[in-house]
C-alpha cells in the first residue's frame, strides 16, 4: 500500500484489519498517522522516501511570509470588490527570522531569509552553535528565539515532545507583533492557542499551511481573522515533489519485493514475515 502522505490514520486496530498488508510505502519522511509500533509486531514494514519537500515547503514559507507583511491578500479581495486600497507594508530586510527546527526544510528557508537580508536565528532540541553556523544561523534557546524573532516559522516534526511546543503561554513572551508562520504541523501551535493570541494581540499576524483539523472546519476563527494568511497544506504539493515521492516509493516496493528493503524506519517488522511479494520489479 502506498498511503498518501498523511490523509489516512494507520491504528493498531486498521493494521490488525488488514491481514495480508506487509509493506507500507509511504510518500514523504513523515509516519506520525502510522502505528509503528504495531505495525512492527504484525510484520508489516513501513518504508520512507528521500528527496522531499524541503525546497517546496521553504519556497511557500517565504512567500507566506513576503505575502503578510506586504498585505497581498489585503490588496487582492479589496481590488475585487472594486476599490483600491491604500495599504502599508512593511519590508523584511534588517529583521530577525526564528527558525523553530533547522533540518532539511529549516536550512532552506535559512538561505533563501538571508538573500532577504533578514538576521536567522535557530531553535532545536539538539541543535549546537557549531551545526548552527555553516547554515547562517546562530543557535539560541527557545525562549531567546521567542522574545528577539519578528518572525517566528516552524520547521520541526511533530512528536509527544513538540506538540502542542508554542503554547498561548510560550507565545505572550514574544516580542510585540512576531508573526507566526506554520508550514509544518498544526499542533505545534495548537488551534485554540494561536486565535486567542492574535486576538489579544500577541501576535501581530499569522501564515498558516497547518491546522490541527484538516481539512480546516468551516466558520474556524481563523477564517474570520484580519491578519491571517491560510492555504490548504500544500507545501508540498508541487510537481517535483510528487515525482519524487512517487518513484521513492515505487523503489522501495521493488527493492522489498526483491529482498533487500530499504528507507525501512521498522527493520524488525522485517524478520517477522519472509520478504518477496509479487515480482515487481
Amino acid at each position: 500500500m502506498i498511503p498518501i502522505r498523511e490523509r489516512t490514520r494507520f491504528t493498531a486496530e486498521l493494521l490488525a484489519a488488514l491481514p495480508d498488508l506487509r509493506h507500507l510505502a509511504q510518500t514523504g519522511q513523515g509516519v506520525a498517522h502510522i502505528d509503528v509500533k504495531a505495525a512492527t509486531q504484525l510484520g508489516i514494514a513501513v518504508s520512507v522516501t528521500t528527496g522531499g519537500s524541503a525546497q517546496s515547503v521553504a519556497e511557500l514559507t517565504l512567500g507566506l511570509l513576503l505575502a503578510l507583511v506586504h498585505r497581498v491578500g489585503e490588496g487582492d479581495r479589496a481590488m475585487r470588490r472594486g476599490e483600491w486600497p491604500t495599504l502599508l507594508g512593511s519590508e523584511v530586510g534588517g529583521t530577525t527570522l526564528g527558525l523553530v527546527g533547522l533540518g532539511e526544510i529549516g536550512t532552506e528557508v535559512a538561505v533563501r531569509a538571508r538573500a532577504f537580508g533578514m538576521r536567522v536565528l535557530a531553535w532545536s532540541p539538539n541543535l549546537t552553535a557549531e551545526r548552527a553556523q555553516p547554515h547562517g544561523a546562530e543557535a539560541v534557546s527557545l525562549d531567546e528565539l521567542i522574545a528577539q524573532s519578528d518572525f517566528l516559522s516552524i520547521h520541526i516534526r511533530l512528536t509527544d515532545q513538540t506538540r502542542g511546543l508554542l503554547s498561548y503561554d510560550r507565545l505572550r513572551r514574544a516580542k510585540p507583533g512576531l508573526v507566526l508562520i506554520n508550514t509544518s504541523r498544526g499542533p505545534i501551535a495548537p488551534g485554540p492557542d494561536v486565535p486567542r493570541a492574535l486576538q489579544d494581540g500577541v501576535l501581530g499576524g499569522a501564515a498558516l499551511d497547518v491546522f490541527d483539523e484538516e481539512p480546516l472546519p468551516a466558520g474556524h476563527p481563523f477564517t474570520t481573522l484580519p491578519n491571517v494568511i491560510l492555504t490548504p497544506h500544500v507545501g508540498w504539493t508541487t510537481q517535483e515533489t510528487y515525482e519524487r515521492f512517487f518513484a521513492g516509493a515505487v523503489g522501495n516496493l521493488r527493492a522489498f519485493d526483491n529482498g533487500t528493503p530499504e528507507h525501512v524506519v521498522n527493520p524488525d517488522a522485517v524478520q517477522r514475515r519472509p520478504l518477496g511479494l509479487s515480482g515487481l520489479g
